[in-house]
């Protein structure tokens, strides 16, 4: 964007970074024909087709036929170049307050960005302690592997011996169902 009071290319914003206009208020007055701040300074001259500066008294009106309307020159009353300067002002309060609010959000982004930066921090040194104790955990447990004792070896009896049991238990199971259990429920 290109301020249209000083010539300053910026991004696209609300009021100028060089010179301050507010853009919105630069564009309305200059619709209702109010003068910039160098033309309200000066007497108003009336230009002829020649060119020529000439004061007001001595310019003769142009003659116009009946089908065009007339055209006149508007002048600004001195009141209103006067309004232009106590605007002045008012856009310096305007930009004083957008500034301060702008100021007062940086603000608030800084502190929420170390407030951020605190808890981050916190949380890096409860991981750092977590991990330190895992990584204590893991040399224990490989401590522990490496000096556990070798399981031992199969035997190649486990089929006998497997029998054997078999017939332990069948043995115990038939003096079982062959002992009268009655007087030992009674005690």
């Amino acid at each position: 964007m290109i301020c249209p009071k000083c010539g300053f290319e910026q991004e696209e914003r609300n009021d100028c970074i060089k010179c301050g206009v507010i853009f919105s208020k630069y564009y309305a007055l200059q619709q209702r024909g109010r003068p910039s701040r160098a033309e309200a300074a000066e007497p108003e001259k009336v230009k002829t087709p020649r060119a020529e500066a000439v004061e007001p008294e001595k310019v003769k009106p142009p003659k116009v036929e009946a089908a065009e309307p007339v055209r006149t020159q508007t002048t600004v009353p001195p009141r209103a170049a006067e309004e232009l300067y106590l605007d002045e002002p008012t856009q310096l309060q305007h930009q004083i307050k957008e500034l301060n609010r702008r100021f007062a959000e940086l603000e608030q982004e800084r502190s929420e960005q170390n407030r951020w930066k605190g808890a981050v921090s916190l949380l890096e040194q409860r991981l750092h302690g977590s991990l330190k104790e895992i990584e204590g955990r893991l040399i224990a447990l490989q401590r522990r592997v490496e000096e556990s004792p070798p399981p031992p070896p199969m035997s190649e009896d486990l089929p006998a011996l497997r029998n054997e049991i078999q017939q332990e238990m069948s043995a115990i199971q038939q003096k079982l169902a062959a002992m009268d259990i009655a007087p030992l429920l009674e005690r």
